[in-house]
């Protein structure tokens, strides 16, 4: 029984790391006390949005601290996290919300073009933008990130709890 965002984030800061490094992201260093933080305020977002354990959610997502918070948050509340490539199509997208089961959708404001089709073909999955969505057709994030200190929750995950799905390109 373990969840490995709990063993990376919290011990991390049990070895006394808060204030080191955890992720740079061109001009922006993120430690890991804002790692923590950050987190679990998406853990808490996704929460409310209704992501329980055992939730698929695809994440589409650039190489951004959005998408290290939102796959170490799906880890964190036991969801199973379904990265993408950012070149799929909307078909691809179909494909893999369909076979995989998904339920949510966490996407990033620039490639929600390819998403939107994709989103009205399967109308059970909750499309959520980050930060915010700027067609107004889908739920944002920004929205629900709670300001303040958030307290840590992890999901006691067990060794058969599936963590992720990665599709292959196909190449």
């Amino acid at each position: 029984r373990m969840n490995a965002t709990k063993l990376l984030v919290e011990g991390a800061l049990a070895a006394g790391w808060a204030d080191r490094i955890a992720y740079y992201h061109r001009d922006q260093s993120i430690t890991y006390t804002d790692l923590h933080r950050e987190v679990h305020r998406y853990a808490a977002a996704m929460r409310t949005l209704g992501v329980v354990p055992g939730d698929r959610v695809l994440v589409r997502i650039t190489d951004t601290p959005q998408l290290v918070f939102t796959l170490l948050a799906a880890h964190a509340i036991g969801a199973v996290a379904i990265p993408t490539y950012i070149q799929l199509r909307t078909e691809d997208l179909v494909y893999r919300l369909e076979n995989a089961g998904v339920r949510f959708a966490f996407v990033g404001a620039t490639l929600i073009e390819e998403m939107a089709p994709a989103a009205t073909r399967l109308a059970e999955v909750g499309v959520v933008v980050l930060p915010s969505d700027p067609t107004g057709n889908f739920r944002s994030l920004a929205d629900r990130l709670p300001d303040g200190p958030i307290e840590a929750d992890y999901h006691d995950r067990q060794g058969e709890d599936l963590p992720m799905i990665v599709y292959t390109s196909g190449s």
